[in-house]
């Protein structure tokens, strides 16, 4: 595409588009390891239905506690801007 054309050309540029999210894993991945993969910590309702969200977020390896409510499991995570992305995107 035009942008990645543009920033094949330039040091440091990493192209992203706002419409399709083109190349936000990129940029994510680009500013953890800026940050030293720097976490954030947050709290997730995940219902017992959505059993893709639920394996994905064992198999990161994040997940600092889990409780279980009426709906479903409440998660406390500790994850990086790659993996927020990530989950956002299942």
């Amino acid at each position: 595409t035009a942008l990645e054309n543009i920033s094949s050309r330039q040091e440091n540029t990493i192209a992203v588009s706002a419409i399709t999210g083109q190349g936000m894993e990129a940029l994510l991945e680009t500013i953890a390891q800026s940050l030293g993969q720097e976490k954030s910590i947050a709290t997730l309702d995940v219902p017992f239905s959505d059993g893709k969200r639920r394996a994905w977020l064992y198999a990161q390896g994040i997940i600092v506690t889990e409780d279980t409510t009426d709906n479903g499991t409440r998660f406390t995570v500790a994850w990086t801007p790659k993996q927020q992305y990530q989950f956002s995107k299942l």
